[in-house]
């Protein structure tokens, strides 16, 4: 494919094409800029007629694109063959295009990214090793998902397995919400109640006696026997002071008292109680 674009001039001419016998196009001097479009490459031509740039052209992404753009200006051209990455937009091709395949906007052609997969996706960020990083809610779905439940002042942690191949046992860790670092809290070696229950599995539990205030992250997980570790589940549990609790409890009171007085003062104003007379 040969064509060729001029744009105006400040003297307000346009310069056209003429094409020679051997059937490329020619470039007439005159104070504007021009270009020449062949076959894969947009060539930029100074008012001197000398050669600026050579830039690689894009396929056609409908038939008459280059036309289309021809009508709106040469400048389109040298953004739609080289694009300025600063300038890209992230667009898609079924908006771009009609039914027919005709561009709506041709000149939004080549300044668009028209697939969003050239984006490339970002990898999800976690601390957590084997099944809990790979898949947490198939754990959960799974049965394996870490519960918790305050029991007078402890704190009961529980989970359940279906099969335990090769595994020693479990250990617990904790963290505090806005901290990363984790703490070992316990683990097979020195809780019983941590050790495996067979190849078939079983439900765990685990008490922790006055655990502290505050806004922590449990996370259980397995070990096997050569020492492996695998993150299975983590849950987020709310622990209150004894303040709180306090205030807790003192406002509750409160509301039940007030509930009362409106209910009595309802009642003895209501003219069919017999009080009301």
């Amino acid at each position: 494919m040969v064509g060729f674009v001029s744009v105006v001039g400040g003297n307000g001419s346009v310069s056209g094409p003429s094409v020679s016998s051997r059937g490329r196009s020619s470039c007439s001097v005159g104070s504007v800029t021009q270009y020449r479009v062949r076959s894969g490459r947009v060539r930029v031509y100074s008012e001197s007629n000398d050669e600026i740039s050579e830039v690689e052209r894009k396929p056609e992404p409908y038939p008459g694109y280059y036309k289309d753009l021809e009508k709106s200006g040469a400048a389109d051209i040298a953004a739609a063959a080289s694009p300025t990455k600063k300038e890209r937009k992230v667009g898609g091709k079924k908006s771009l295009y009609r039914p027919d395949g005709r561009a709506y906007a041709p000149w939004m052609i080549g300044t668009l990214i028209e697939e969003p997969g050239e984006f490339a996706p970002v990898a999800s960020k976690t601390d957590a090793k084997g099944k809990l990083a790979v898949d947490p809610q198939q754990q959960e779905l799974a049965g394996v998902g870490l519960k918790s439940k305050m029991l007078g002042d402890e704190l009961e942690l529980s989970w359940s397995t279906g099969s335990e191949e090769n595994i020693a046992g479990f250990s617990l860790q904790r963290r505090r919400g806005k901290d990363s670092v984790w703490e070992q809290l316990d683990d097979y070696k020195t809780s019983k109640d941590l050790k495996s229950k067979g190849v078939k599995g079983g439900d765990y539990s685990y008490l922790i006696p006055k655990p502290e205030p505050g806004t922590w992250i449990y996370r259980v997980s397995d070990v096997s026997e050569n020492g492996a570790v695998n993150d299975l589940s983590q849950t987020l549990v709310e622990i209150e002071s004894e303040e709180d609790q306090k205030k807790q409890k003192l406002a509750l009171a409160v509301f039940v008292i007030l509930a009362v007085i409106f209910a009595a003062i309802g009642f003895l104003s209501d003219p069919q109680s017999g009080y009301g007379n």
